[in-house]
């Protein structure tokens, strides 16, 4: 079994394949092949702390490593699915794992084994989820849904510790299922409040504030683009 202690580095190689010469079992660090040209992650340690493969050309997950203990990051890519994604098998510090996922087109967040898990931070922004089910109910820190075509909240996280954004959903037409409690930010959009009670008008900030308080217990200030 081939492992490697500490980080591996293959950032900015122009690789379109992880060459054979280079496969390993398991990285103890951060694994970062991202920046380059990838179609496939074959070759990919299968084991990993952190794990980097954004900013390539993956279709595909698979081949990728199984079990990764704290950072996933496969944002900006070209995944229409998590299929093959990591399980994330947990730290010592109970909020550690986060999921970067980001300006892709994925459709789904479900069978992933993110509900039982309570991630630091959640971004799946800019993909094309119709629903949120299969988001971790807690979320430490941010939880980006921004820019996906879904029509409510129903099966987002219950509870974000910080922050949660929500900007520019063209499909909104709820405010249905948001979290029971978000301590920091909520940041949504004037178009999707005014679609959603469309007697409202851009300037009626007091107000969609207001409606969104009678759903969600809000620590800090909710603020609309």
């Amino acid at each position: 079994m081939k492992i490697i202690q500490g980080d591996v580095n293959l950032r900015f190689l122009h690789l379109k394949e992880i060459p054979d010469s280079i496969a390993m079992d398991e990285c103890t660090g951060y694994y970062d092949v991202s920046v380059n040209r990838l179609i496939s992650l074959k070759n990919a340690a299968q084991k990993a702390d952190c794990f980097d493969c954004s900013k390539n050309n993956l279709t595909s997950l698979i081949g990728g490593p199984k079990f990764v203990t704290d950072i996933y990051k496969c944002n900006h890519n070209k995944l229409t699915s998590l299929d093959g994604i990591a399980k994330f098998i947990g730290h010592e510090t109970k909020y550690s794992m986060t999921l970067f996922c980001g300006y892709n087109k994925i459709t789904s967040l479900v069978g992933h084994g993110f509900e039982p898990n309570e991630f630091y931070d959640f971004r799946v922004e800019h993909n094309n989820l119709t629903s949120l089910n299969g988001s971790p109910k807690i979320v430490e820190a941010t939880y980006d849904c921004s820019n996906n075509p879904i029509t409510s909240f129903f099966g987002g996280p219950r509870e974000i510790r910080r922050h949660l954004v929500a900007n520019d959903l063209p499909k909104l037409t709820s405010l249905d299922g948001l979290p029971y409690r978000v301590r920091g930010n909520v940041y949504l959009s004037k178009n999707d409040m005014m679609r959603i009670f469309p007697y409202l008008a851009k300037r009626d900030t007091d107000i969609m504030t207001e409606y969104v308080r009678e759903r969600c217990e809000v620590g800090d200030d909710v603020y609309f683009d």
